[in-house]
């Protein structure tokens, strides 16, 4: 029995699609759809955005490898004299990261930024743009993160606690008079993350689950650059007054 032509090029079509989809990467590649890597492919955002590669909206650094960021390592590769294939490849990474290091050391006798500042774009949606010392700790536990395992995870959540624990005894510090109150805020938050991490670890059926601290890491890193914004408002308020 002779297949029709329509029903010969859709079989053609679907088997195309099949070996697309079953595409085997390296580990540690980044492509358009790639699924659980949004750490991963945050970072690679933000190297993006602050090389001027995906445009000027920082709302599109959102963890998500669409048509936007595929585009955007096209440009990266053509321009840096590899195949612009639009998927991030260890050399396009290993580029990529030359770059970003290089950008966060002070050119011309800049200042770094010492605090996560807000940033509204055109469409007035408020964004948190990460300080330089920030940059750095996404750099390093973004590469804790790459092959993650159980211990790497929990260094990396290691140096967001700790992180967090400087910046909540930086604001108390500052503003001493609301010491206990930032305090219980702190203390809040933290019960809040126990929960969390409890429910997820319950929800991937292991504890720890690597799941889980993704997530917890993610969760962790949110928080610290939420209270770095607080802390230069702060600042701003006392060197107005």
């Amino acid at each position: 029995m002779k297949l029709s032509r329509s029903l010969a090029v859709l079989m053609a079509l679907l088997m195309l699609l099949t070996t697309f989809a079953l595409a085997d990467y390296p580990e540690g590649t980044l492509y358009r759809g790639v699924k659980g890597h949004r750490e991963e492919v945050e970072f690679l955002q933000y190297m993006l955005y602050y090389a001027g590669y995906l445009g000027e909206d920082i709302s599109d650094v959102d963890g998500v490898f669409g048509k936007k960021t595929e585009a955007a390592v096209k440009k990266y590769q053509k321009e840096h004299g590899l195949a612009a294939t639009g998927v991030a490849d260890a050399e396009t990474l290993r580029l990529l990261e030359e770059d970003w290091d290089n950008s966060m050391e002070p050119q011309g006798g800049e200042e770094p930024h010492e605090r996560c500042w807000m940033e509204l774009d055109d469409f007035s949606i408020t964004s948190v743009v990460p300080c330089t010392p920030h940059m750095h700790l996404i750099t390093e536990t973004s590469d804790l993160q790459e092959n993650p395992t159980t211990e790497s995870l929990q260094a990396a959540i290691d140096l967001w606690l700790a992180d967090l624990d400087s910046l909540y005894q930086e604001w108390m510090a500052l503003q001493p008079e609301r010491a206990e109150r930032i305090g219980d805020v702190q203390a809040a938050f933290m019960d809040y993350y126990q929960v969390n991490l409890a429910l997820w670890n319950a929800q991937f059926g292991s504890s720890p689950s690597p799941e889980a601290l993704q997530k917890a890491c993610t969760m962790l890193a949110d928080h610290a650059l939420a209270v770095c914004c607080t802390l230069d408002e702060c600042y701003a308020q006392e060197m107005s007054e």
